[in-house]
């Protein structure tokens, strides 16, 4: 067989319908055509994501025999025994040579029971054992969660960050103005006149006396 492919060949009569019944390639002979309408053999369901589950089934030689057109499917939400005690999703499925089905657009973390039967020439099977699973939580709840979480932390930063440059702003200001303000000096200090005018002297020989400055005495002092 090729990728993804079963072959199977029989020998049909067309004046009495007549069949030799399906040769596949799984199968090592032939079989004879069955009318037995054989219900699939269900293995347990691979939850593949939170939507969507694939449900692996099997059919033997014989059943094969009976020409199989499509495989059906009904599933819903809880926990049943039979079908018709749920109002359960259909799905028909006409690959049957994949030897598996997927069930989709499932609610996540859900617990489902799924049956399943075979559509065959000469007619339809009873439904396979119920089979049960849960899907997967949802991812995308957990992103929101993990975005509302980091939403919160990312404000609360932002609003210490704030609060700590305005205080250290409102420092730095008080700072400044106390090394700008003005020093105002008591009229009470006493204050000194400086001379106008500082006397130098040479002498004739060209020596350089000594800078005399006269310091006059202050004038008055304030009480």
């Amino acid at each position: 067989g090729g990728s993804g492919v079963i072959f199977g060949v029989s020998v049909e009569v067309v004046e009495s319908g007549a069949s030799s019944g399906m040769s596949w390639d799984i199968c090592t002979t032939p079989r004879v055509y069955s009318t037995a309408l054989t219900p699939p053999t269900v293995d347990t369901p691979v939850v593949m994501s939170e939507g969507k589950v694939r449900m692996p089934w099997a059919l033997d030689c014989d059943a094969w025999a009976g020409v199989v057109l499509a495989l059906e499917v009904t599933y819903c939400p809880g926990h049943y025994t039979f079908p018709w005690e749920c109002q359960g999703e259909v799905q028909v499925e006409s690959e049957v040579w994949l030897g598996e089905v997927e069930v989709r657009h499932l609610e996540p973390d859900t617990l489902y029971t799924v049956w399943l039967r075979v559509t065959y020439r000469a007619g339809t099977s009873q439904w396979s054992p119920a089979q049960y699973f849960t899907t997967d939580n949802s991812p995308v709840k957990v992103v929101w969660w993990m975005v509302v979480v980091m939403v919160v932390v990312g404000l609360s930063s932002v609003v210490i960050l704030v609060t700590l440059i305005r205080c250290a702003v409102r420092n730095l200001s008080v700072t400044m103005d106390d090394i700008h303000r003005d020093i105002h000096i008591p009229e009470g200090l006493i204050s000194y006149n400086i001379p106008n005018s500082v006397t130098d002297g040479r002498n004739s020989v060209g020596e350089t006396l000594a800078d005399v400055s006269t310091l006059s005495e202050p004038s008055s002092r304030h009480q």
